[in-house]
This record gives structure tokens, sequence and C-alpha cells, in this order.
């Protein structure tokens, strides 16, 4: 009867020990930003005036469908003296010559494209215009790079030749930093961010990439650093140099490889992709070196179960989410401070690194030595530091769902040693 009654306590243990490991999160942020939830497409319009039915037209949606076959791109033609009430004519209010081609991304924002097209286009040459839209030499890049790499760190040069070489020194001593961290992450990364540098030169054929990742290209612009990873996800607001403090660029860093259940704001799971292709292709090469299927539908409700909970999944304007982003740009939370009544004492380094100065220094054409140590330690500290948060102030409604299996099956195996201890005991006085 003992050892029947021990096997039993010891199979139900067993048990729960597997349904809990069962429900910590298997993917981090990065494996979650290879995944499509169904992310809003961009849009290119045709203006055209009077022309319905003609040859550009009909070739145009031709040409579309082939090139656009595998990408996050849809094409429509609007004709504006036969639909004047389209809801895409908001976006031909400053077209002045037709036909005229109109880019929109998820974000509302319209991209008018300075391209030769006419009604003597050939469909070559649509085809060639289109291809400029989902493709560029940085894209394929980014794409060759982005299955094996921590994340890819785009150096965008700016007006200020001094500003640009600071800038990018700092990315560049940024990198084997991260290197030495990824033997800490939860899920192994192979390689470390990969740099890509774009010159002054660089800057028009990149114009769409640019564009869709929210990069100055004024003839006056400062230095720029946009992070991308994932499918060519944008990790966070494209950052100003020296405007933005490193810091802001170093926590970003640190995103990438945590945990996706670790309380993390899911904003930073969900960034905006670029125009890319996406083929069968590459679909099976991340499943590959991801162990996982990107595209599975298994796979998808699991990672939007965890994208739709928590800090940050309530739908809201990209606009304000970076703006969020910009006021405490790593983790979007804040601090508020206790008054415990005891004498303040020095934070600890791991938290000094991820607090915003009380006061911002007077911009400066150029930026401070990169501190080696402050890349580690806000790389190996964890993406919720033990501070109140001001939209979370209930600190254990907030542990993850990994955390908590991991404290139940603690308590359950302290109580299956406590049985088992009352039935021996039990048993010998019998």
């Amino acid at each position: 009867m003992l050892r029947k009654t021990l096997i039993l306590f010891f199979c139900g243990f067993v048990a729960l020990a597997f349904s809990s490991a069962a429900t910590a999160c298997r993917y981090t942020v990065r494996d979650v930003a290879f995944v499509d939830l169904g992310d809003r497409a961009y849009q290119l319009f045709l203006f055209t005036k009077g022309t319905k039915g003609s040859a550009l037209s009909a070739a145009f949606e031709d040409v579309a469908t082939k090139v656009f076959a595998d990408a996050n791109v849809l094409a429509q033609h609007v004709d504006l003296d036969e639909a004047p009430d389209h809801p895409a004519t908001e976006y031909a209010k400053d077209v002045t010559a037709f036909p005229a081609l109109v880019l929109t991304g998820p974000d509302e924002r319209a991209l008018k494209l300075d391209w030769s097209i006419s009604e003597k286009s050939t469909p070559e040459d649509l085809a060639q215009l289109l291809e400029a839209i989902v493709d560029s030499p940085a894209r394929q890049e980014v794409f060759s790079k982005v299955c094996d790499v921590h994340s890819i760190i785009l150096v965008i040069d700016g007006s200020d030749e001094q500003v640009n070489l600071t800038t990018l020194k700092m990315a560049e001593e940024a990198i084997p930093q991260v290197e030495q961290a990824l033997e800490f992450m939860p899920k192994l990364i192979k390689h470390p961010p990969h740099l890509i540098h774009l010159s002054q030169k660089d800057v028009d054929r990149e114009k769409v990439l640019l564009w869709s990742l929210g990069i100055d290209t004024g003839s006056n612009r400062p230095s720029q650093i946009a992070l991308l990873f994932g499918r060519g996800r944008k990790l966070g607001p494209a950052l100003r140099f020296p405007e933005d403090p490193r810091r802001t660029f170093i926590n970003s860093l640190a995103v990438v490889g945590q945990d996706c259940e670790c309380g993390l704001d899911r904003r930073w799971m969900q960034g905006q992709m670029v125009p890319h292709k996406w083929s069968a292709q590459d679909e099976a090469l991340a499943t590959g070196k991801l162990n996982f299927d990107p595209g599975n539908p298994l796979v998808k409700a699991e990672i939007d179960r965890i994208v739709t909970r928590g800090p940050g999944a309530e739908p809201t304007d990209r606009g304000q989410i970076e703006q969020l982003d910009k006021i405490f740009p790593a983790l979007s939370y804040q601090e508020i401070e206790l008054d415990d009544g005891r004498p303040a004492k020095e934070p600890p380094r791991e938290q000094a690194v991820l607090e915003e100065p009380a006061e911002q220094a007077p911009e400066k054409t150029d930026l401070p030595a990169l501190d080696k140590e402050e890349i580690s330690v806000a790389l190996a500290a964890s993406p919720t530091p033990a501070t109140v948060r001001e939209d979370h102030v209930d600190a254990e409604a907030n542990l993850p769902a990994g955390r908590w299996a991991w404290m139940l099956l603690a308590g359950c195996a302290a109580l299956v040693l406590a049985v088992g201890c009352l039935i021996l005991l039990r048993k010998r006085e019998v």
C-alpha cells in the first residue's frame, strides 16, 4: 500500500513538472519578430486621370501582381476622374503631374515617388520601378544576415562628418560587447549585431527603406541609427545623434534577446516591417535556423496570445508609441521615488545604467567615448528593473507565466515530500 501511494505521488509530481515547464515561454523577443500576425501591408497607388482601361493601368496591375507576390506591399490603380471619392485620394493632394506613384505605410504616412512613369512606360520599366520598392542593396544585406545575427545596426551618415565618425565608432564598439553577452541570453543567438553603414551617396538609392524607418533624409540631417531585427522589423524609434543619449542605443540592443514572457512592453515586439519580399524559401531557411516555423498556425496562435496580453498590448497610435519610447526609450516605464524615511543610498550599478540623468547636458557636436562596461551591464540586466512601474504597481500581477509555474512546482514538491514523510511515519507506528 505504501509503495502504491508513493508511486502515485511520484507520477503526479512528474506530470505537474512537465505541465509547469510547458507553460514557460520558449520564444524570445527576437523570435516573435519573425512572426507575421497579420501586419498591415504597405500600399502602392498609381494615380491617373481619365486613363481607366488604358495600357498603363493594365500593365501596372499585371506587373504588380508578379513583383509583389511574396511581398508585404499591395498595389492599386486609382483614376481620380472615375473615382473622385476614393479613400486614397487624400494621398494625391500634393500630386501635380499624372500618372504618379504614391507609397503609403501601415502608419498612414505617404511617400510620393519621383520616378519617371508615363503612358509609354513598358512592363519592363514598371517592373524595375516596383522592384525598387521591395528590394535594394541594403535590404539584400539585411535579409541575408537577419536569421543568424542578434540584430542589424543601420548607421546613416548626417551632414556633420565628425559626428558621423563618432556615431559609427560607438556602433562598432557596441558589437563585441553584445557578443560577450550572448551566452547569458535565454536562447542561443549565433552572431552579434551586424552593422550596415550608409554614406551620403547611399541615401538616394535607399530612399524607400529610410522612409519606412522614419529616417530624416533632409540636407541638414543628423547622424542616425535604426535597429532592425526578426523579419525586418523596426526596433524602437530611429535614434538621432548627438541629440539622443547613447544609453538609449545600448538599452535598445538589450531588448532583443529577452524572454517574451519577461513583462516587456509588447510594443517592442510589433515594430513595423520594412517593405520586403519573404518567399517560401526564406520561410524554410528561417525555420531551419530558428528551430521553429514562424509561419505555422499553431506558432502564430501561441505568439498572438503572448503579444495580446501584458503591458503595451492595447492598440494605439504609432506616433504616440514612439513619443513614449523617446521619454524612456529603452523600456517604456517610469520610475517614482518612494520615501520610506531612510537615508538615500547610492543606486546599484545595474540600476544606474538604465536611469536617465536628472538634467540633460548641453548639446555637443561630439559624442563621449563609449563605456564598454556600461553595455555589458545593460545587456545582462533584466528588462524590468526592481522599481515601481506607474502603469503596473502590483508587482505580483506582473510575474511572468514561467516564474509562476516554477513557484507552483516548488510548492507542490514540498507538499509531496511532506505527505510522503507523513505516510512513512504512520507506517512505522503501525
